[in-house]
C-alpha cells in the first residue's frame, strides 16, 4: 500500500517487510507492479539455496549473492532482495537520475538494518555493467519500456550460472503492432496473432540468447510470463560453449496464415543423432505459399527468429507452488523445499506481506501445466471459431476429446483463458471444432461443404469412429482450489505514465512526461517516432483483462 500527498510531496510506501518513500512524480513506482516484485523475491530466494548447493566448495557462494538492481528507482526492489531473501550478501542499488539517487539514499536509512547489505549508484546503468564483467550473482533489469539496449552488458555483468531477470513493459512492440519497432530492438519480427503474448516471451528470451552467444555463454530459461501488460522472464548464464550448437535447433521462423491463423514453425538448424552428433541445418519450408487449411494465397505472414525451447523450470514452478501456499504442493519432499535459509524471515512469517501471493499461485499452477505440453505457442479457439462462424465449446471439452481419442496432451495458458496447448496437428484440431459446428448447425454452409473454401478443415484428417455426439463436448467441471484467472485488485491495473524529468512547480505544461519525449535513459535513442509509454498505455488492445 502507499499513501501519497499532493503537489508530488514524498509518499510512503509499504510493501512486503519494507517501508520507503517515493519523490512524487518524479521517481518512477506503479504498484501494479508488486507481481513483479513478490514473484522476483520468490525466485532468488529458491536462487540462493540453489546456487549455494552447486557451489559447495564456493566460499562466494556460502558468503551470499551479490545483487545488481541496474534501473533502481526508488530501490524498493533492492531493499526487499536484502530483507526478505536471506541469501544476499550485497546490493547495488542504481539509477543514473540524480533525484531517484537521493531517494534510494533516505530509503536505506529509513531501513537502518539494511544499511550494511544495500549501496547506492548513480553510474550509467550500461557503462556499469560493461566494467563489471561477471562480477554479480544475480542482475535485475526492469525499465520503463524495452530492455533491449541493456541486454548485452547484462549478460556479460552476471557470473557464471547466475541469474539474470528482465522485465519488458513494451509489449505493443512485441505483440507485433510495430514490426519494424520490434526488430530494430530484439533483431526479430513480431505480428499480431493469437498466440502473441507467448510471442512476446519467446522473443525476448530469443534476443537475450543472442547477445549472450556472442560472448560463448548459454542461457537457460527458469521461468518466463507474460503478466498484465509485461513480460518477465528469469535466465540463467552458463559459460558452455558445448551447448552454443543447440541454439539454431531451438530457434525457429513462424509461418501464419493471415486467413485461419494457423501456423507452421520453421526451424533454423537441426540435431541428428547417429554413431556421432551432427548438428546441421534445418530442411524447410514447412508450408509453401497457399495455405493447406485454407487454401488462401499469398497471405502466409513471417514471425521471428524466436526462442522455441521449455520456458518454465518444473522444480522452480513445483517449489514456487509451495512458497505460496498451495495445498496441492504440501507433499513436496524436504529437498525441494528450498528458501529457508540462515537470517531471512521463514516463509510461514513472509507469505501474509505478500500481496500477490493468490496472483502468484494462478500463474504458476497454469504455467506448470503448459509443462505437460512440450510445444511452442498455442491455439485460440475463438479466433479459430470466428473463422468457422460458429460459437466456441467449452475448452475443457475439447482438452478431454484430444487426450481420450487422440491421445494428444493439453493445458490452459497462463495468460489467456481461451487459449490451448496442445501436442496435437493442426488438422485435428480443425477437426474437433468442425464437428462442433456441425452438431450446432451454427456453421456457414460454404465453411461446411467440401466444395467450400476451408476443405481441409471441413474434411476430416482421420475417420472419427465413432463420431462425436454434443454430449463429448458437454463440459465437465472440476472443482479447483483457486481461480485460475483472478480479477484485477483495483480499477486501472495496468502501465502508467513515466516518471517526471522536471522538478514539480517549474511551470511546465506538465509535470509528467512520455518516456520518448524525455531524454533516452542511459544513453539509449528511441528507435520509433511514436512515445514509448504509449506501448503500454495501448496494451489492451492486444492484452486481454484476466478473468
Amino acid at each position: 500500500m502507499s499513501t501519497s500527498a499532493a503537489g508530488g510531496a514524498p509518499r510512503r510506501i509499504r510493501e512486503g517487510l519494507v517501508e520507503c518513500e517515493g519523490e512524487g512524480e518524479r521517481v518512477f513506482y506503479n504498484p501494479a507492479q508488486v507481481v513483479n516484485r513478490d514473484l522476483s523475491v520468490l525466485v532468488l530466494r529458491y536462487y540462493g539455496h540453489l546456487a549455494a548447493t552447486e557451489r559447495v566448495g564456493d566460499d562466494v557462494a556460502h558468503a551470499g549473492l551479490r545483487v545488481l538492481e541496474a534501473l533502481a528507482a526508488t530501490g524498493l526492489r533492492s531493499l526487499r532482495y536484502a530483507r526478505e531473501t536471506g541469501c544476499v550478501a550485497s546490493v547495488v542499488a542504481n539509477d543514473v537520475d540524480a533525484a531517484a539517487v537521493e531517494v534510494i539514499r533516505r530509503n536505506i536509512v529509513l531501513n537502518g538494518k539494511l544499511a550494511d547489505c544495500v549501496s547506492v549508484s548513480g553510474a550509467d546503468a550500461y557503462a556499469l555493467m560493461a566494467s563489471r564483467r561477471g562480477a554479480f550473482d544475480v542482475v535485475d533489469l526492469d525499465p520503463y519500456g524495452t530492455a533491449a539496449p541493456f541486454l548485452d552488458p547484462a549478460v556479460r555483468a552476471v557470473g557464471d550460472g547466475g541469474l539474470l531477470c528482465v522485465t519488458c513493459t513494451d509489449a505493443r512492440v512485441l505483440c507485433g503492432t510495430q514490426p519494424e519497432v520490434c526488430f530494430a530492438r530484439y533483431h526479430a519480427t513480431g505480428i499480431v496473432a493469437p498466440y502473441k503474448h507467448e510471442q512476446a516471451i519467446r522473443i525476448v528470451v530469443g534476443c537475450i540468447a543472442q547477445h549472450a552467444n556472442r560472448y560463448g555463454r548459454h542461457v537457460e530459461p527458469l521461468l518466463c510470463l507474460f503478466i498484465d501488460f509485461y513480460v518477465r522472464v528469469f535466465v540463467r548464464v552458463w559459460d558452455r560453449r558445448s551447448l552454443l550448437k543447440t541454439q539454431p535447433s531451438q530457434s525457429a521462423l513462424v509461418y501464419h496464415c493471415g486467413g485461419c491463423s494457423s501456423f507452421w514453425l520453421q526451424p533454423q538448424g537441426r540435431i541428428r543423432q547417429a554413431a556421432t552428433v551432427a548438428y546441421l541445418p534445418a530442411i524447410g519450408p514447412p508450408v509453401g505459399r497457399t495455405c493447406p487449411v485454407c487454401h488462401t494465397t499469398d497471405r502466409l505472414l513471417l514471425a521471428g527468429p524466436m526462442y522455441t525451447g521449455t520456458l518454465h523450470a518444473p522444480t522452480l514452478c513445483d517449489w514456487l507452488l509451495w512458497a505460496v501456499g498451495d495445498e496441492g504442493a504440501e507433499a513436496l519432499p524436504p529437498a525441494s523445499r528450498m528458501g529457508e535459509v540462515r537470517g531471512a524471515p521463514s516463509m510461514a512469517q513472509l507469505r501474509p506481506h505478500l500481496a500477490a501471493r493468490d496472483r502468484i499461485r494462478a500463474l504458476i499452477t497454469v504455467a506448470r501445466e503448459e509443462l505437460t505440453v512440450n510445444t511452442p505457442l498455442y491455439v485460440h479457439l475463438p479466433t479459430m471459431c470466428r473463422v468457422l462462424k460458429c460459437s466456441v465449446p467449452p475448452l475443457q471439452a475439447v482438452q478431454s476429446i484430444l487426450r481420450q481419442r487422440y491421445g494428444h496432451a493439453s493445458s490452459q495458458v497462463h495468460h489467456d483463458a481461451k487459449a490451448l496447448k496442445t501436442d496435437a496437428p493442426l488438422p485435428v484440431v480443425w477437426d474437433v471444432l468442425r464437428c462442433w459446428a456441425q452438431l450446432h448447425g451454427d456453421a456457414a454452409s460454404d465453411r461446411l461443404s467440401p466444395e467450400g473454401k476451408f476443405i481441409r478443415a471441413t474434411t476430416p484428417s482421420q475417420p472419427l469412429e465413432p463420431p462425436l455426439t454434443l454430449r463429448d463436448f458437454q463440459e465437465r467441471r472440476k472443482r479447483r482450489p483457486i481461480p485460475r484467472f483472478p480479477p484485477n485488485p483495483t480499477p486501472h491495473w495496468g502501465p502508467k505514465r513515466a516518471a517526471s524529468s522536471r522538478v514539480p512547480g517549474s511551470g511546465s505544461a506538465s509535470d509528467t512526461v512520455h518516456e520518448a519525449d524525455a531524454p533516452p535513459q542511459n544513453g539509449g535513442e528511441s528507435l520509433s517516432g511514436n512515445p514509448i509509454a504509449e506501448d503500454a498505455r495501448n496494451v489492451t488492445a492486444v492484452q486481454q483483462p484476466f478473468r
